[in-house]
């Protein structure tokens, strides 16, 4: 038997009562290094301190507790950056009288081109449904299952966990942290608000990679794969060879590369770090 909870840190209904910042939220969507760390301090410190926290600490503190992102491929999701950050600080805290955390990749099978905040209720429970998910079922039989993701919109993700532990007969305590949970009227594009909040176009990408660290996940290569031609080539000329090549490993991780829609600034790309190859060469 399965034993699921849920804790989120804000709720809101609509964006004019927000209890966090879009900009913010916004920024870490898009591979905000300080807005990651920042979430995901907020969200262990929240919950430690929660009235949820002490209920459940009752009743698993002598178990080991294994902690997921949202599913991904090659490229990682906002959420991963999320739980990295969760873990920086739950785990110290933690340790003190438990056994540390374990961190867990849920694998997918397919990465979609098209923006998931944009999609509506019924056709995210046919991309979510449609997609494989998989987990070691081995190695978290026996344990205490944490699943941080960064919102909870329609709740398509977590019925789609709970379908695959449920597949993997999996049997034990999993609790589904969120940073926000809307809980308004039926508006998935909600979601799309808070993630291009602050993210307009390319510049404010690029003010994210020179003034707030970058931690690449799908959302913010997509992003940039989008963007129109001459915008890109602009901005990735301005960009150093480490991150014109940690780009191109992505987008070839999740094959990207492959879609029609991205070529141009694909092709673009790699005329960047053939260039950055070359100079290298000479030195």
């Amino acid at each position: 038997m399965i034993s699921v909870s849920r804790f989120s840190i804000h709720t809101f209904t609509d964006t004019d009562n927000l209890t966090f910042s879009a900009i913010e939220y916004s920024k870490f969507k898009h591979g905000s290094q300080k807005f990651a760390q920042k979430l995901g301090r907020e969200l262990a410190c929240g919950f430690m301190e929660s009235v949820e926290f002490k209920n459940f600490y009752q009743n698993i503190s002598n178990n080991q507790i294994v902690i997921c992102s949202a599913p991904w491929k090659n490229i990682p999701v906002a959420s991963t950056s999320l739980k990295d950050f969760f873990i920086c600080e739950f785990n110290p805290l933690w340790s003190i009288d438990n056994q540390a955390v374990e961190d867990l990749k849920v694998h997918r099978a397919h990465s979609y081109n098209e923006d998931y905040g944009a999609m509506s209720k019924e056709q995210r429970e046919q991309v979510i449904t449609s997609d494989d998910f998989s987990i070691d079922k081995t190695f978290i039989k026996g344990k205490v299952l944490f699943f941080i993701d960064d919102i909870i919109i329609t709740g398509a993700h977590e019925r789609r966990i709970q379908s695959l532990l449920e597949t993997v007969g999996f049997e034990g305590w999993v609790l589904f942290l969120y940073y926000a949970e809307y809980r308004g009227e039926n508006n998935p594009a909600i979601e799309n608000e808070l993630n291009y909040a602050f993210m307009k176009n390319l510049s404010d990408m690029d003010y994210i990679i020179k003034n707030e660290g970058v931690i690449f996940n799908t959302r913010l290569v997509k992003f940039m794969l989008n963007a129109p031609d001459d915008d890109f080539k602009q901005f990735i000329s301005n960009q150093t060879s480490c991150f014109c090549s940690s780009l191109k490993t992505h987008i070839i991780g999740n094959e990207y590369h492959n879609i029609e829609q991205f070529k141009k600034n694909y092709e673009q790309l790699q005329l960047i770090t053939n260039c950055h190859k070359a100079s290298i060469s000479k030195l």
